[in-house]
């Protein structure tokens, strides 16, 4: 296998998995990589809200493109400016700020209620949450300390995620609101080009 799992974000406290082989296919018939962004946000200081407090690290999966394209909708003119003076010519440094950019706008496929609710692999317990986000979908876990998010994240990715990349088509197949919208139309602006 040829998984690697890297530190992202801002401040380099998100996860980001990506292998050669998770790929998907749109209607023009090109194969793409696809990657897992793994955020861990202090929700307490994100929302203010006190019930956070005791419990504040969050942690959510969200399935990117691994190379975003520049002529997607998911890229306004203004953003792809502001990417392209931060990073100049680094090509791999460039994909890495669109991903940000794509996961900070709802441009990901959310992840974490599957990849949350597996079973582990025989020997390889996961850190226990400590508590819990719930709403209509999906339940975030949550954990009193960023080290025990981290570990948590990082189990999943080598545990689980392998065996739901292989299922990519049913997972992208399956809706994420109450329209109908599937994952394919949550990836579709941030690689397929904008017709001329």
């Amino acid at each position: 296998m040829t998984k690697t799992i890297i530190e992202a974000g801002a401040e380099g406290n998100d996860l980001y998995a990506t292998d050669e082989h998770w790929t998907c296919e749109f209607e023009d018939n090109v194969r793409r990589q696809l990657g897992v962004y793994v955020e861990i946000m202090d929700f307490y200081e994100a929302t203010g809200d006190e019930k956070f407090a005791e419990c504040p690290w969050m942690v959510q999966f969200e399935i990117l493109p691994h190379e975003p394209s520049r002529g997607g909708r998911a890229f306004d003119d203004e953003t792809l400016e502001c990417i392209d003076e931060a990073v100049g010519t680094d090509l791999e440094y460039r994909h890495e700020r669109m991903r940000e950019h794509l996961k900070g706008y709802g441009g990901g496929v959310p992840l974490t209620r599957q990849i949350t609710t597996g079973i582990s692999a025989p020997g390889k317990e996961l850190p226990t949450p400590t508590g819990k986000v719930e709403g209509d979908d999906p339940v975030w876990p949550m954990f009193e300390k960023y080290e025990d998010a981290k570990a948590y994240a990082k189990a999943l990715l080598e545990q689980r995620v392998e065996g739901l990349m292989c299922l990519i088509g049913f997972v992208l197949d399956q809706p994420y609101n109450g329209m109908g919208d599937t994952g394919w139309d949550l990836l579709r602006p941030a690689v397929m080009e904008v017709a001329a």
